[in-house]
């Protein structure tokens, strides 16, 4: 039968947070919060550095002064005294002489990456931002999951409208073991705010839904639920970001801003209209909000049908918003565009962006994606390979040039880059499927098998990976792994089509018609004007007994698709059951002629002499 083809295409959805600038944010931006380490083992050491530190702890600034000013008499020469000195003037917001204390420090212990970080740290606090991130970089050459280094080196690459850089960081802080296990931290939300930035709301969903629950979390347990409830909606799954938003009610005001836009977006697609006035409203009451809920509002529009009026709004977003989030505006508007036949408009709004901002690795990566969709396959290349050249760890530029390599039959280059991809980010799935891709063409299943189970190692849950593993499956005639898999796609999503046709086929085959109708059927109901799913109905109809019914859906799937050798098949099969030998046998042997799989071809055969 028929098998239904799926296809993704990464275009992603870039939310970023940037440092305060005239323009609008689409998230107010603010320093992070520098956690200095007061827990560390290295003041338990001395009991006057350890007496310092908790006065530090209960906000007693002046006796841990007091004592700290005892330690130094004592021990001069200490590293750990300038240190904590620096440490109780960062509290106080005192960089200038906190820089002084620092260096002292590091005089006394170069290579110390703690020290590194917070002097960093002072450093881009008093705008110093070239002498800061050399600090910073320098922190974690020595130590490379230095937490308070990757957290404002992340933030940098944030404001520079860098969100990949900046997950890189985060990541890097996450895995280097210098935070406490178990706990969530600002840095988890950092991560949960690029990854819903860069559209990878299953990401968001596996990083923060472990502290979804925990008690004791504070404002960053608000911030990660929040985080998690817009990564439901976004995708489709609102009833587990309701409870999140009933436990957020809870505990905050009504009139709470954030919750108030979490309330709108949740019902943005089910009432458009509605969500826009409250977005509208909000941006009223909180300029804050306005980039946010300016982005939604046209959002609002392009659902209802308006794209004009959804195009003006984010031209004049695009126009106004910090640079950092310059690239998100600009994947909408692009993507309406496209949508309405505008590629050529929406590569030229792109490339004058573009020049305006070439520091910006996300347009570019936008302009390579915009040529692809509009056949300028060659440009997108050359676009592509200049990026990776800037920006040698770019994984979504290697798996796009991966993809295009692939559909050209290039397979040793595609693996190359699309293999580059994944090493840089396991996590980007469309860049697992064409590396499977690339093994399929291959005819090296077992290869292609192993990729997808790598991917899925890295993505559990992802609907796309199961797909293709299931399809992997089907290829290697083990329809009993393939269903499986197929039952757990349609139970997150049980109006999709290519599962329900697959799984249908491989019940029928299993001699399971019973089965197979039920799914044939629902896919039936869905999409009558398929050509794929009517063979598939059709056929399980007439493995069923039930040509009146059958026989018509094979005949419309036939001329709609004429080239397809299992569509022949199925319909030569069926005119023969209905007395229809001659023209039955020519449609078998047109199957024949055209490719028909293996399987197939001895029934066709027997059935055509």
């Amino acid at each position: 039968m028929s098998r239904a083809l799926f296809s993704c295409l990464i275009t992603p959805l870039l939310w970023a947070a940037s440092p305060v600038s005239q323009a609008i944010p689409l998230i107010p931006s603010q320093a992070p919060q520098a956690v200095l380490g007061l827990s560390s083992n290295q003041w338990k050491e001395s009991a006057i550095l350890l007496e310092a530190v908790e006065l530090l702890k209960r906000g007693e600034q002046q006796q841990a002064k007091t004592k700290l000013a005892q330690f130094l008499k004592q021990y001069p020469n200490d590293p750990r005294g300038p240190e904590l000195a620096g440490m109780i003037l960062m509290a106080e917001k005192n960089y200038p002489i906190a820089i002084i204390s620092f260096e002292r420090a590091l005089a006394l212990n170069p290579n110390n990456p703690a020290v590194l970080s917070k002097l960093g740290v002072s450093l881009l606090l008093q705008n110093k931002k070239k002498e800061g991130e050399s600090a910073l970089n320098k922190a974690i050459a020595l130590r490379p999951g230095e937490p308070l280094a990757r957290r404002y080196l992340g933030w940098l690459e944030e404001g520079r409208g860098n969100l990949n850089g900046a997950g890189h960081h985060y990541v890097a802080a996450l895995k280097g073991g210098d935070l406490p296990a178990a706990e969530l931290t600002e840095i988890h939300v950092a991560l949960g705010r690029v990854y819903s930035a860069l559209g990878r709301h299953e990401q968001t969903i596996r990083l923060l839904a472990p502290y979804a629950a925990k008690a004791g979390t504070g404002a960053i347990g608000q911030v990660a639920r929040f985080q998690l409830a817009f990564a439901y909606i976004e995708l489709q799954r609102g009833a587990e970001a309701t409870p999140l938003i009933h436990s957020l009610e809870k505990e905050l005001k009504p009139d709470n801003p954030e919750l108030r836009f979490l309330k709108a977006y949740a019902q943005l697609v089910s009432n458009p209209a509605s969500a826009r006035e409250k977005l509208q409203a909000l941006t009223k009451s909180h300029p804050a909000y306005t980039g946010r809920a300016r982005l939604l509002i046209a959002r609002s529009y392009a659902i209802e049908g308006k794209t004009p009026l959804a195009v003006k709004e984010l031209e004049g977003l695009a126009a106004q918003v910090e640079k950092g989030d310059l690239p998100e505006v600009l994947t909408a508007l692009v993507a309406l565009q496209i949508s309405t036949g505008k590629a050529k408009a929406a590569e030229n709004v792109l490339e004058t962006y573009a020049r305006k901002h070439p520091d910006i690795p996300e347009i570019a990566y936008l302009v390579a994606e915009v040529r692809v969709q509009a056949g300028d396959i060659a440009s997108a290349q050359t676009q592509l390979r200049q990026l990776v050249s800037k920006y040698p760890n770019y994984a979504q530029a290697y798996a796009l040039l991966g993809q295009i390599e692939r559909s050209q039959n290039a397979l040793p280059q595609a693996e190359e880059h699309l293999r580059k991809a994944v090493t840089l980010d396991s996590n980007l799935a469309n860049a697992w499927v064409n590396l499977a891709g690339v093994y399929v063409s291959r005819k090296d299943l077992a290869k292609a098998e192993g990729a997808l189970k790598q991917g899925l190692a890295a993505n559990p849950g992802n609907a796309v990976l199961q797909y293709e593993l299931a399809s992997v499956y089907d290829a290697m005639g083990r329809g009993q792994d393939a269903n499986p898999l197929y039952r757990t796609i349609l139970a997150a999503y049980p109006d999709y089509l290519p599962a329900l046709n697959n799984i249908a086929i491989n019940l029928a085959e299993s001699g399971d018609l019973a089965g197979a109708r039920r799914y044939a059927e629902k896919a039936y109901q869905i999409d009558k004007r398929n050509p794929t799913v009517q063979d598939t109905y059709g056929w399980t109809l007439i493995l069923s007994n039930d040509l009146g019914k059958g026989l018509p859906l094979l005949e419309h799937a036939a001329r709609a698709l004429p080239g397809d050798p299992t569509v022949l098949y199925h319909l030569g099969a069926a005119l023969l059951k209905a007395g229809k030998a001659e023209e039955g046998k020519r449609y078998l042997r047109s199957a024949l002629g055209s490719g028909l799989q293996e399987n197939l071809r001895k029934k066709a055969q027997a059935l055509a002499n």
